[in-house]
């Protein structure tokens, strides 16, 4: 019942109500989890939020909740826990992005599988919406992202590609026209609005390599 409250609430994109139910009930957080392996992309990406919304609200009173949570996303990216957490890289940056002071502590370990499946996609995605708050910690990925520019996974190249721009490093922006994944098809998280778009990969490169990386990066909700 409660699952379904919280889905409710999510759709809804009510996370006054989501805080009223994780103040009201530890198991708040568990659920959210459970929520991350939903067929809706939408509900994912939302519970996603409210995982940062619950963090950012605990950590001035108990900073060690955060880093648990954190913690419990790193287990969940590895073989040995048995029981994988695919979202696991989106999840850290979000939380990341919310709480910056943890950058320092964690955000390797949200962009250290980005070469591993099922955290590939992810893990580029996480690299580049937090490299373009603190770019000079993650200058070691460097030719692991100019590898991924090659990549025939359309997203992966295409979040390559930005955290290299925030990065500072040039970025020829033909390599993505001149590719066969030109005109694939990414569905992402549009943080401003709450809600999922769909662009080409040509169209979603250009758009964040040079106008609008705010809204798919820093754009939670009040």
């Amino acid at each position: 019942m409660k699952k379904d409250i919280i889905k409710e609430a999510l759709v809804a994109r009510d996370y006054i109500g989501i805080r009223r139910i994780a103040e009201e009930d530890k198991s708040c957080l568990r659920a959210l989890k459970s929520v991350l392996f939903d067929k809706s992309q939408l509900v994912k990406w939302r519970a996603i939020e409210a995982i940062g919304v619950i963090c950012a609200d605990r950590y001035s009173g108990n900073p060690e909740f955060v880093r648990e949570v954190i913690r419990s996303f790193l287990w969940g990216m590895n073989d040995e826990s048995g029981n994988l957490i695919p979202a696991a890289p989106e999840a850290i940056s979000e939380i990341l992005v919310r709480v910056p002071a943890l950058i320092d502590d964690y955000a390797h370990n949200a962009a250290s599988q980005m070469e591993t499946e099922p955290f590939k996609e992810g893990g580029h995605f996480a690299l580049a919406r937090l490299s373009f708050l603190r770019r000079e910690i993650f200058r070691e990925y460097i030719d692991s992202l100019k590898n991924s520019l090659k990549s025939a996974d359309a997203f992966s190249a295409v979040f390559a590609g930005v955290a290299l721009r925030n990065m500072g490093i040039r970025v020829d922006t033909d390599f993505i026209s001149k590719s066969e994944i030109v005109f694939e098809n990414i569905v992402i998280y549009n943080f401003r609005w709450g809600e999922m778009e769909e662009l080409t990969a040509g169209g979603l490169f250009l758009h964040l390599y040079e106008y609008n990386i705010r809204d798919y990066f820093l754009h939670p909700p009040a």
